[in-house]
C-alpha cells in the first residue's frame, strides 16, 4: 500500500508507484483547479525517447507550474498558462476540459495545448491525488506520429 500522496514524497516514487497513484485519482473540477500551482517533473515513461527528453528539459528548464483561470458560469471548458521563472514568464496557453485519459479512459482534467501560437500536439491529463494536489502525465503526438505517446509524470500543488 502506498502512502497519501503529498507534493514531497510524490518525487520519491517510482513510475510504477506514480501509475498506481494516477489510478487511484479522481477528475479535478474546473473551479478546484482555479488560480497558481507550483510543479514539478517527476518520473519518466522507461520508454521515452531521448528527443522527447531534450526537448522538455530546455523548453521547461525555468518551469515553476501553471495558472488555471475561473470558467465562465456555465461553461464546461477554461484555461491556463505554465509559469517561469524567467522572461517571458507565462507561456504555453491550454485549455481545460474533462474527457477520458488517454492510459485508461477513466475521468481526467485535459489541459489541451492544441490552440493557436501553443504546443500542438500535446495534451496532459491531470487527476486529483490529494486535497489541492494532482498527478498529470504528458502526452505528445510528433507530426508524423498517429497516436500520441505518455512521457512523464508531473505534479502540482495549489498555492
Amino acid at each position: 500500500m502506498l502512502p497519501a500522496a503529498t507534493f514531497e514524497n510524490l518525487q520519491a516514487r517510482s513510475f510504477e508507484e506514480l501509475h498506481a497513484y494516477f489510478g487511484a485519482g479522481t477528475a479535478p473540477s474546473l473551479e478546484e483547479m482555479t488560480g497558481d500551482t507550483r510543479g514539478v517533473f517527476l518520473a519518466w515513461n522507461p520508454q521515452a525517447c531521448w528527443l522527447m527528453k531534450t526537448w522538455v528539459r530546455w523548453m521547461f528548464r525555468s518551469w515553476l507550474g501553471k495558472r488555471f483561470f475561473a470558467a465562465p458560469a456555465a461553461d464546461a471548458s477554461s484555461h491556463g498558462i505554465n509559469l517561469f521563472s524567467d522572461d517571458p514568464a507565462t507561456r504555453y496557453a491550454f485549455r481545460t476540459y474533462l474527457g477520458p485519459a488517454r492510459i485508461d479512459r477513466a475521468p481526467c482534467l485535459k489541459l489541451d495545448y492544441n490552440i493557436p501560437g501553443s504546443l500542438r500536439g500535446l495534451v496532459d491529463d491531470v487527476r486529483r491525488v490529494a486535497d489541492g494536489l494532482v498527478l498529470g502525465q504528458i502526452n505528445y503526438r510528433f507530426f508524423w506520429q498517429h497516436d500520441p505517446a505518455f512521457y512523464l509524470y508531473f505534479t502540482l500543488q495549489r498555492k
